[in-house]
């Protein structure tokens, strides 16, 4: 009776350990972000009149950080979109990762005033960090022809939970 009891004892604990839950799904969204001149550092002499907006999505399962950016009114042709970090608004952050107007697969479009680009980064723990994506700790900058080494926009990559 107590190997009887011992065996149904083991074999429910052995279906309730191989029964695989599924993932959650976990996923993170910053909409309608602001991308603009008042958030470069250091701050320009003479604020740009070019806005943008910035989408972001984290997704945690597939560890890939998605954005896209929309600008318009820049001084000058758009040169150069970079993803930036980590740093919080108001500090500058090192390139993470570039993006230049060449025949290149990964640049920005044509250069224009007016336009937007999206992209994806994978999320490594090294070059790019969960945490810091989490925290705030990232941007992106947009460059002109005019605007030299500081970005004429940046937007910081704000996201929550998706409920």
């Amino acid at each position: 009776m107590l190997k009887r009891l011992s065996f149904i004892a083991v074999s429910a604990l052995v279906i309730a350990v191989s029964c695989k839950k599924s993932e959650e799904v976990v996923t993170y969204v910053g909409n309608g972000l602001p991308l603009n001149s008042n958030q470069v550092v250091p701050v320009p002499a003479t604020p740009s009149p070019a806005s943008g907006s910035l989408n972001a999505t984290y997704d945690k399962n597939t560890r890939t950080l998605s954005y896209s950016v929309t600008w318009s009114n820049t001084n000058d042709s758009v040169t150069a979109i970079r993803l930036h970090g980590p740093a919080e608004p108001g500090f500058a952050g090192a390139i993470v990762q570039a993006f230049i107007n060449s025949t290149s697969s990964q640049s920005v479009p044509p250069r224009r005033k007016t336009g937007s680009f999206s992209t994806s980064v994978s999320v490594d723990n090294v070059l790019v960090k969960e945490d810091d994506i989490l925290n705030d700790l990232y941007y992106v900058a947009v460059y002109t022809k005019s605007s030299g080494a500081a970005p004429e926009l940046r937007g910081q990559i704000r996201v929550r939970r998706a409920e």
